[in-house]
């Protein structure tokens, strides 16, 4: 968004992503903790081809910006505390 032009970015108000950093394994049991059964998880990248067009994304080629997970409710209820 940095990258548009100065019209389109003066039509729109600047915005923060919010960014959670916690381990992988940290998302994950919340999921499980939730009573959910991962089903599959998937790290979406840019091939070589889409890196090569764009420099830019050479990077998450490594390290994947997203992680994408697929659970289904199991029907157990989760324990509860307190």
């Amino acid at each position: 968004f940095g990258a548009a032009p100065d019209d389109i970015k003066a039509r729109h108000a600047k915005f923060i992503v919010p960014r959670f950093h916690r381990p992988i394994s940290s998302w994950i049991n919340c999921v499980i903790a939730a009573g959910f059964t991962l089903e599959a998880l998937q790290e979406p990248r840019p091939t070589a081809a889409e890196a090569e067009v764009c420099s830019d994304l050479v990077d998450n080629r490594i390290g994947p910006l997203f992680l994408h997970v697929r659970a289904r409710n199991s029907g157990v209820k989760p324990a509860t505390t307190g």
